[in-house]
């Protein structure tokens, strides 16, 4: 991966971390089978350094992800526009790494309770949509090859 042009902006990897940690929406960018490239707004989970999405088990991302797993996934954590400057102040983290269709059962049903762990719920929360939901959805598993942050250090609130 080519460097970060604006060394100054980079934040460290915890920070990178926490800003996963503390959001909930991100952008999965992926490519097409035709080569044209594809950003979808997704709700995610990050548990045990690994991206956990879910969605339906048929459409254009999953068609994607079975030709070529490799993604890109960016969360914006904060944001003021200063215009008169003609600034934006934000920090925000991309990840690159493969995705990982899961496909066995008790595996999903397993990424399904981290995924929900991210927003403070339990798997005793959702036991009766497991039970019914498991076996129609998507669930995506991202490993992380690269983290990155990058914002103003004056300005990170984290």
């Amino acid at each position: 991966m080519k460097l970060m042009r604006r060394i100054d902006k980079q934040l460290s990897n915890s920070m990178a971390e926490a800003i996963l940690v503390q959001n909930h929406y991100g952008i999965l960018s992926i490519v097409l089978p035709d080569g044209t490239p594809y950003g979808v707004p997704v709700n995610y989970g990050y548990v045990d350094h690994e991206i956990i999405i879910h969605g339906a088990t048929e459409g254009t991302k999953i068609d994607a992800i079975r030709i070529n797993p490799f993604a890109c996934f960016t969360v914006v954590h904060a944001v003021i526009n200063d215009f008169i400057h003609l600034n934006t102040k934000y920090t925000s983290t991309i990840v690159h790494g493969n995705i990982k269709i899961i496909t066995n059962p008790e595996e999903k049903r397993m990424y399904l309770i981290k995924l929900v762990s991210h927003y403070g719920l339990t798997e005793r929360d959702i036991k009766t949509n497991l039970i019914t939901e498991t076996d129609i959805t998507a669930v995506l598993v991202m490993s992380i090859d690269q983290i990155t942050a990058k914002g103003q250090a004056d300005f990170v609130q984290l």
